[in-house]
């Protein structure tokens, strides 16, 4: 699925909006996943069995950023609430 994502500079803090692909994944560990790609480290990924626990849904910090080194990747609740709406549908496996 794709995701309209806010990117903040980690240098000018200027914010645009990208287009970023939630990709599914097996984990061994955790289970079935959510990696945000591209993403800002390579690592913006969510267990979704947690995710679907989740009571309400807010904006998604996939990446919280670091001043001058790491941009801030937010994915908005109103896309969280698609990707959710989605993952719902998913086989047993994968949650």
């Amino acid at each position: 699925m794709r995701l309209q994502c806010r990117r903040i500079s980690c240098i000018t803090d200027e914010v645009t909006i990208e287009t970023h692909r939630a990709i599914t994944y097996m984990s061994s560990v955790l289970g079935g996943c959510i990696r945000i790609t591209p993403g800002v480290t390579g690592y913006e990924s969510f267990s979704i069995a947690d995710m679907l626990k989740r009571p309400k849904m807010g904006d998604w910090y996939a990446c919280a950023g670091t001043k001058g080194m790491w941009d801030t990747l937010i994915v908005p609740k109103e896309e969280m609430e698609k990707l959710v709406d989605i993952l719902e549908l998913l086989p047993l496996e994968y949650k």
